[in-house]
């Protein structure tokens, strides 16, 4: 499930030319990012834990795969990813 929401996440970041770094919290050399992750990002509604994938705009947080697929289909997306002041 994970796996498929980064991929969906890559596949419409990529097709409309947006920039972006992937980070794997999972691995041990990121355990520092992984914390910033859980600090500040927001759980899910109905959990409280914080599960990737989460998308910041460098230190701003942006929101869960949800968010931006909610933003996809509502044609808000640049908004959702803080590109837009």
């Amino acid at each position: 499930q994970i796996k498929k929401k980064q991929e969906h996440i890559r596949q419409v970041l990529d097709t409309r030319k947006i920039a972006f770094e992937e980070v794997d919290v999972a691995s041990p050399e990121n355990e520092t990012e992984k914390q910033f992750m859980r600090d500040n990002a927001e759980p899910e509604e109905g959990k409280n834990f914080v599960l990737p994938p989460q998308i910041f705009n460098d230190q701003v947080y942006c929101g869960s795969h949800t968010g931006f697929q909610d933003a996809v289909e509502i044609d808000n997306l640049p908004e959702f990813l803080k590109l837009v002041r």
